[in-house]
C-alpha cells in the first residue's frame, strides 16, 4: 500500500508541475530528481532500473522530447550508478546525495551535450 501511495503521490506531483517557468538547467535538474525519486521508491521488483529507464523514455516522449534508448543502452551501468549516487547518503563518512552524475546523463540525453559518462568518476574518493 505504501508503494502505491508513494508512486501516486510522485506522479500526481509531476502531473501538476509547471515546466514552462524553468530554464533548461532547472528542467534537467527537475527531471533528474523526478526519475531518481521514482527509482528510489523501487516499484518494479525485478529489473527496477531497466523498467525505470523504459518508463523515463516513454514519459519524456509523452512530453514531446524526441529521444531513443541509445544512451540508456550504451550507458546502462552509468545510469544505474548515477541513480544510486543521487540517492546514497552516509553521514558518518561525510557522503551526501550527489545528483550531478544523473544530471549529466540527462543533459546528454535531452540537450545533446557530450558530458563524459564514466563510472569511475562516481567513486566517493575519486581524485578530481
Amino acid at each position: 500500500m505504501d508503494l502505491k501511495t508513494s508512486i501516486e503521490y510522485d506522479l500526481e506531483k509531476e502531473r501538476q508541475f509547471d515546466y514552462s517557468v524553468l530554464d533548461k538547467d532547472q528542467m534537467i535538474e527537475h527531471i533528474a530528481q523526478f526519475v531518481s525519486g521514482l527509482w528510489q521508491i523501487h516499484p518494479f521488483c525485478e529489473g527496477n532500473t531497466r523498467t525505470t529507464a523504459i518508463f523515463t523514455i516513454k514519459y519524456l516522449r509523452s512530453q514531446g522530447f524526441k529521444i531513443n534508448n541509445e544512451l540508456f543502452e550504451r550507458h546502462s551501468w552509468y545510469f544505474r550508478n548515477s541513480l544510486v549516487r543521487a540517492n546514497y547518503r552516509n553521514i558518518p563518512n561525510k557522503v551526501n546525495y550527489e545528483p550531478k552524475f544523473l544530471i549529466n546523463f540527462f543533459r546528454n540525453l535531452l540537450l545533446e551535450e557530450s558530458n563524459v559518462l564514466k563510472n569511475r568518476y562516481m567513486l566517493i574518493d575519486f581524485p578530481n
